[in-house]
């Protein structure tokens, strides 16, 4: 597939989430809003086949790194996003922006511009499941679900080995460049640890713990901030417009 038809085919795939977003009822949106997931990972530990699984028992929309950032970087396909957006919406996002990059912000850079303005969208609108890209740190921890998975090491190292045909020697490296870049970009960008589990909901240790029993504690953990949004007084639907099926045990 070429670069135009990976954008066509982008384009297409907002355009279908846009669209169901847009057909929803403007006095609706607020009370059907089921919170988002924001996943974030050392390098090796199994998110994707967790992030997927859950998608499709709970009927949510994954957002996987490379699609977030395609969607930052193409023009076209954020300003659809942004288009769905109301009044209130709008002004969330610039709230966000005032947040990350007004006169206490830390960071400038065009890239990480368009990843907020896109995970604030998401934020948004709802029902979606983010793998890395510091979504953790610019979701609402009020009303989304937030993420860290962990492994040790030799797990990881193992996982990738497996999943990557490497060996172990460059299983290894490739583990610790990738969570020594993602360690900059989080703290460049955001100022904050991604390390720290004081900034997720939700820590989660493979070493003991598979890839279905994973899903149920995140689609618990979904649930348990439903009720506390609402608590809190943030409507969502999430207990009932989720109807996670049995494939997340």
């Amino acid at each position: 597939m070429n670069e135009n038809q990976k954008s066509k085919s982008l384009m297409t795939l907002v355009e279908e989430r846009v669209r169901k977003w847009e057909l929803t009822p403007a006095d609706e949106r607020k009370h059907s809003r089921v919170p988002n997931i924001a996943i974030s990972r050392e390098e090796g530990t199994p998110a994707d086949q967790v992030a997927r699984r859950l998608s499709e028992a709970c009927h949510m929309h994954l957002y996987d790194g490379e699609l977030l950032r395609r969607i930052a970087a193409d023009a076209h396909v954020s300003e659809r996003m942004l288009q769905s957006l109301d009044e209130r919406g709008e002004s969330f996002l610039a709230d966000l922006f005032q947040k990350f990059l007004g006169p206490y912000g830390f960071t400038s850079d065009e890239y990480t511009e368009d990843l907020i303005k896109t995970i604030g969208t998401i934020d948004w609108q709802g029902g979606g499941i983010i793998i890395g890209r510091g979504a953790a740190h610019i979701l609402r921890p009020e009303v989304n679900l937030r993420v860290r998975f962990v492994a040790p090491l030799e797990y990881r190292i193992q996982h990738y080995m497996h999943d990557r045909a490497l060996t172990e020697r460059d299983a290894r490296r490739e583990i610790e460049r990738k969570d020594e870049a993602l360690r900059t970009f989080v703290h460049k960008a955001f100022n904050v640890d991604d390390d720290d589990p004081h900034r997720y909901d939700l820590v989660v240790n493979f070493q003991d713990v598979d890839v279905g029993e994973a899903a149920a504690l995140l689609d618990l953990g979904l649930r348990a901030k439903s009720s506390r949004a609402e608590d809190d007084g943030h409507r969502s639907a999430a207990k009932e417009a989720l109807g996670c099926e049995a494939s997340t045990a």
